[in-house]
């Protein structure tokens, strides 16, 4: 499933990655701005910024349905699901924990809303283990809340740095951090197994990037840095605590987000899908865009 700004929710075959299809498309003339879609009990569940929430059905993407819409998580523009909960990052609105429901209808119930006077510009927000949350702040890096008492969170530390966006493996967190906004950033990795226990996080590597790293994903092997003007980091986690270089793809191009699926790397720049095959991650292999 990919996001379109500001056309709607496209879904896409990528059986053959060197054919990719359409599968079906969901086009919402009032959509203001797709930022992010998570996919939960066959629905997408998509950050649909000035919209809030929207929920739609994929039973048939064919025709693929709006079933809900809940504004009030206005300036949505991040979704993360683990388990039956969703972590919803609203940037200078803060952020909110919902645990969601599908059947008999679609519904969320509102478990923890933060507002900008605890978190100054949420970059993205993750459970670590069952009563905390690791918070990406812009200003103050990664923040850790007890959230033990839904109603009343309680920070735990904060790296500090600055961060605009992580990703988590364990207790491991992986985080872009600005020197200074529009410049070279660098990837730092942090022990969070401390914070639960109210210390500080203990950081094992700080790597430089190329400028403007701006989105961040991990599998259980890699990690790969999207950037706005020097393509795509691709990075190894054979040593999880020391991420290791490993390829720059598409150099000479801006993305806005990417993902690892298998051996293939799909990122996206303003108007194509890319697409990488790192079977070979030493020698990537540039397949036709989608566009």
């Amino acid at each position: 499933i990919s996001t379109v700004t500001p056309k709607g929710l496209f879904a896409l075959d990528v059986t053959n990655p060197a054919d990719v299809l359409l599968a079906g498309s969901f086009i919402d003339l009032g959509t203001n701005v797709v930022w992010d879609v998570e996919i939960y009990n066959n629905h997408a569940w998509v950050a649909d910024g000035f919209d809030g929430l929207s929920v739609i059905d994929l039973s048939d993407l064919n025709q693929m349905t709006l079933d809900f819409r809940d504004s009030s998580f206005s300036r949505l523009t991040r979704i993360d699901i683990f388990d039956d909960m969703a972590y919803l990052n609203k940037g200078l609105d803060g952020l909110n924990v919902v645990a969601l429901q599908t059947a008999p209808v679609i519904a969320v119930n509102t478990l923890v809303d933060m507002d900008n006077s605890e978190i100054a510009y949420s970059r993205g927000v993750m459970p670590l283990g069952d009563d905390h949350l690791v918070i990406a702040d812009l200003n103050d890096g990664l923040k850790t809340y007890d959230i033990q008492d839904p109603n009343n969170p309680v920070f735990v530390s904060a790296t500090n740095t600055g961060a605009l966006g992580f990703t988590m493996q364990g207790e491991l967190a992986h985080v872009i951090t600005p020197k200074e906004f529009w410049g070279d950033h660098e990837l730092e990795t942090h022990n969070l197994a401390v914070t639960a226990n109210k210390g500080a996080s203990t950081m094992l590597q700080a790597l430089p990037l190329m400028q403007n790293s701006i989105n961040i994903f991990s599998d259980d092997r890699y990690v790969l840095s999207t950037t706005d003007h020097s393509g795509l980091a691709l990075l190894s986690l054979g040593n999880p605590i020391r991420p290791t270089m490993m390829a720059w793809l598409y150099p000479e191009l801006s993305f806005t987000d990417g993902v690892i699926l298998g051996d293939l790397v799909l990122a996206t720049t303003s108007d194509k899908l890319m697409i990488s095959d790192i079977s070979d991650p030493y020698q990537p292999v540039e397949l036709p865009p989608f566009d």
